[in-house]
């Protein structure tokens, strides 16, 4: 799968930071307004817009939170100030606040979803930053019960190791689809998804859409059946009835 194939399982939503109350209930489901933003080219490169006008992009990459915590706890981290929320609040001060963080393990079965915890880690932000808008990575890579499930629909190396989800795997694709749907529609459900100015699907090392250890490394892949009716059906329609291609 391209890279850019990634963007036809779910659109790159992106939405304002203005028009946000200056003091927001981190619990309060009211609805935020939602300008208008959009993702165009500008002087020859992809602008982010935000009410019609190009703005630059600045995101703080954080620590996933947790429904209880966010950060880290005081004194255990190398530098004068414990956590992200402290960094958060002072960021916030500059005018930055957008959260990149990742989310995916709500994935826990085909078509089955626990979201239980959403509401509640989102709110860690929110706490310490009530203007806070995020940036979800989510990350697609199913590793545990699908390998248990779906032992036909993994990637195969050189050495038969099956540690993911094939990328030409119409199941893996189609459970991924669902997933991503269904988060976008809890999101709506408990008022966070206007808070939400980008869902980032992810997959492979770091999320890059690359397979270090069949691509990067000796093993060699992707050989499962999936991959060799996908690359089949390629085949056919690329060369059609050309014998001596």
């Amino acid at each position: 799968m391209k890279r850019r194939d990634t963007l036809k399982i779910i659109p790159l939503s992106v939405a304002s930071l203005s028009g946000i109350p200056e003091k927001t209930d981190a619990s309060s489901k009211d609805s935020l307004s939602v300008p208008y933003a959009e993702v165009k080219t500008y002087n020859g490169a992809p602008t982010l817009f935000l009410d019609g006008k190009p703005s630059y992009y600045s995101g703080m990459w954080v620590t996933s939170p947790s429904p209880d915590h966010w950060g880290h706890a005081k004194e255990s981290w190398p530098h004068p100030h414990g956590g992200d929320s402290d960094t958060a609040q002072r960021t916030a001060e500059t005018g930055v606040h957008i959260y990149v963080f990742g989310v995916g393990g709500e994935w826990t079965g085909l078509d089955e979803y626990d979201f239980s915890t959403v509401e509640s880690r989102f709110n860690q932000i929110i706490k310490s930053d009530p203007l806070a808008r995020f940036h979800l990575r989510i990350a697609l890579d199913i590793k545990g019960w699908w390998q248990k499930v779906y032992p036909e629909e993994c990637e195969i190396t050189s050495e038969m190791k099956l540690p993911v989800p094939s990328y030409a795997s119409e199941v893996w694709r189609k459970g991924a689809n669902n997933f991503l749907k269904a988060y976008i529609d809890h999101l709506k459900s408990i008022g966070m998804a206007e808070r939400v100015i980008a869902y980032q699907a992810n997959a492979g090392e770091t999320g890059e859409w690359t397979r270090f250890h069949s691509s990067g490394a000796a093993p060699c892949g992707d050989y499962s059946k999936p991959m060799r009716r996908f690359f089949r059906a390629w085949l056919r329609t690329h060369y059609k009835e050309d014998e001596g291609a």
